[in-house]
């Protein structure tokens, strides 16, 4: 399959997708989200693949509608338009793609770099590219369903309140709670997403 669902319908993507009709593995909708303001991106902090991510969000009684495996395929466990349980106080308005990555100095296999998020300075292992280029598209199509700008903040750090409420386009996971630091700066910047914010 190359389509996700949104709303209940399919909007091809190109690339291959895996969705939860097929796998069995999928997450009932918590609630209604009445609005869709935003992309939020996350890296998995673990070794295992999609499976495993459903596998351990769903013991925790978390949730994500989208995870991008380390081959560059996409797994979509709930219609992009489902209220899930992955970004805190963001879940009413943001759709959530989580991304397979250790994000650790301990990763097999995985090259490093040194990130700079909520004021602190740290290693953690890059992205395949197979995997960026999925989520580029699967964002891409998601701004495009959603009528969002393909844009994330600039901010390295926790966006206030007031910020968070007229947000529209692309956020990491750091940029809702002070508590996180995925999916870092890095890949905003690789995914062509950073813009300048205005001068307050």
């Amino acid at each position: 399959m190359d389509s996700i669902i949104v709303s209940g319908k399919s909007v091809k993507i190109g690339i291959p997708v895996r969705v939860w009709h097929e796998t069995k593995l999928g997450f009932p909708a918590i609630g209604a989200r009445t609005e869709t303001r935003a992309v939020g991106l996350h890296w998995t902090g673990g070794v295992g693949g999609a499976a495993q991510v459903y596998r351990t969000l769903n013991e925790r009684r978390l949730s994500v509608q989208f995870c991008v495996d380390v081959d560059g395929v996409i797994w979509q466990f709930a219609d992009a338009s489902a209220r899930a349980s992955h970004i805190g106080s963001a879940n009413g308005w943001c759709v959530g793609i989580e991304i397979c990555n250790p994000a650790s100095p301990k990763a097999i296999g995985r090259e490093m770099y040194t990130e700079h998020v909520q004021g602190s300075k740290f290693e953690c292992s890059y992205f395949y590219p197979a995997q960026v280029t999925a989520t580029r598209v699967l964002v891409t199509k998601l701004c495009e369903a959603y009528g969002l700008p393909y844009e994330a903040p600039e901010e390295t750090h926790a966006l206030t309140a007031g910020q968070l409420s007229t947000v529209r386009g692309v956020v990491g996971h750091f940029h809702v709670t002070t508590r996180k630091v995925d999916p870092g700066v890095r890949l905003l910047r690789e995914l062509g997403l950073i813009r300048k914010t205005a001068p307050r």
